[in-house]
């Protein structure tokens, strides 16, 4: 794998999580809920919804 792609795969999930920890310390349940949609979003199964 090129090590640009695996740098930034890594970098963008280090973000997510220092962003759900972010929102967990503050107290920030809208945030919550808007990653969890993001999350549930983008693991759907799509392909088998038809």
């Amino acid at each position: 794998m090129n090590p640009y792609v695996l740098t930034l795969m890594i970098s963008i999930a280090l973000s997510f999580f220092g962003v759900v920890l972010f929102a967990l310390y503050n107290d920030h349940s809208w945030l919550l809920a808007a990653l969890a949609c993001v999350v549930l979003i983008a693991f759907a199964p799509w392909h088998r919804m038809r």
